[in-house]
């Protein structure tokens, strides 16, 4: 698992269907995104609350599914997004050159790929960069890795 710095404050399994729930936790020790939690029925009259949750990881988007008691606390991830105006690619290895709006360049940054293939928004950030087109990216960062999410051209 990861550092402590990584995770929020945990909150109860019972509160994730409510409106309010986090859009990211930790499920089955995976970083996922919600995608859904539902109150399941009482197995036994004077049984506990239980939360049917379904996520998908963060990095890789495999499903994930547990069924939770509603007083069981679930670890939230640290996560944030930032955009980034894309200087260069490397298309041999997906690294990337950007440059952040106080004038500094960041170059830790790489493509995602879906197994041995390129993402479908790596693909399309290494065929607009060559096509010559200036862009902007918007990078997600969670649980000490950062990834490029979207592109758009820079207006």
């Amino acid at each position: 698992m990861s550092g402590e710095d990584e995770l929020e404050m945990p909150v109860q399994a019972i509160t994730l269907p409510s409106k309010s729930a986090p859009k990211y936790i930790i499920l089955c020790e995976m970083p996922c995104k919600l995608v859904e939690a539902r109150l399941k029925k009482k197995a036994t009259n004077k049984g506990n609350d239980r939360v049917e949750v379904i996520g998908s990881h963060m990095w890789t988007k495999k499903k994930y599914e547990d069924t939770l008691r509603g007083d069981v606390l679930v670890q939230v991830p640290k996560w944030s997004t930032s955009v980034y105006t894309l200087l260069d690619v490397d298309p041999s290895d997906g690294s990337v050159s950007l440059l952040d709006p106080s004038g500094g360049t960041k170059e830790d940054v790489n493509l995602s790929k879906d197994g041995e293939e390129w993402s479908a928004v790596s693909k399309e950030v290494i065929e607009r960069f060559e096509a010559g087109e200036a862009l902007v990216v918007t990078v997600f960062a969670a649980m000490g890795r950062e990834v490029v999410i979207e592109v758009v051209a820079e207006e």
